[in-house]
């Protein structure tokens, strides 16, 4: 499970109940920025979330509550209500389906929209936007930190072939995932596992890594993920 914490914890509650043995190995770290710039929220009309670690990140919402906030996709959408904005609606997908979802419910003569955001995303949602007159201003929240090697136990389990499948959330941390395999000599040990990612954009960084079977989620969502993992690995 190469996903960032927490939110790995939920992924592998899942598949705990789908009857794996879930083992977390964590591609990046994420560091909210406590010094980043408030002010900006002063002009924004409403936010943007394209993950849930922007709205962790973000902290107390007391002051912005009532804005309308846009998720990327239903577990952004939770982490946001949980954290207690009110008017939240899902693009239900990635950052592509995030801008379909601005551009066709929010009118640019409404204000700017502030996109609470990590150091590195899967997306431009400024660029996805250009076109529709909508105003982004983006507003850097959180470092996302790659992790330079594996856990030493987690190697151990790839060397005794203990590991089935791996599951990949994002573009990144595949593309670290990658990097690492390489420089520890991993590779050989991956011909024995099915690896699933959450899109082809994802899929893309370990495409070239010998795997024993590649799978795609037919949508961007955690049980999509969870189900072509079940097809290549039960």
């Amino acid at each position: 499970m190469t996903r960032t914490a927490p939110d790995n914890a939920r992924s592998a509650e899942i598949l705990v109940n789908r009857g794996f043995a879930p083992v977390l190995a964590p591609m990046l770290r994420i560091a909210p920025q406590a010094d980043f710039d408030r002010s900006v929220l002063a002009d924004c009309a409403a936010l943007a979330f394209s993950s849930a670690n922007g709205v962790r990140a973000l902290g107390d919402c007391r002051s912005w509550r009532d804005l309308p906030v846009f998720a990327v996709g239903d577990a952004t959408a939770r982490a946001a209500q949980v954290a207690g904005f009110t008017r939240v609606v899902s693009a239900d997908g990635d950052v592509g389906a995030l801008a379909d979802l601005i551009a066709r419910d929010w009118s640019p003569t409404r204000g700017a929209i502030g996109h609470i955001r990590g150091s590195d995303i899967a997306g431009d949602l400024t660029a996805a936007l250009s076109q529709s007159g909508v105003e982004i201003k983006s507003i850097l929240v959180y470092a996302a930190i790659a992790q330079n090697a594996f856990d030493p136990n987690v190697m151990v389990l790839f060397a005794a072939g203990e590991i089935e499948g791996a599951l990949f959330h994002s573009p990144r941390a595949a593309k670290i995932f990658s990097e690492l395999t390489i420089a520890a000599h991993l590779a050989p040990a991956l011909t024995g596992i099915a690896a699933v990612a959450l899109s082809p954009a994802v899929a893309a960084p370990i495409s070239a890594l010998p795997w024993r079977a590649l799978g795609v989620a037919a949508q961007p969502r955690e049980d999509a993920l969870m189900a072509a993992l079940c097809t290549l690995c039960l």
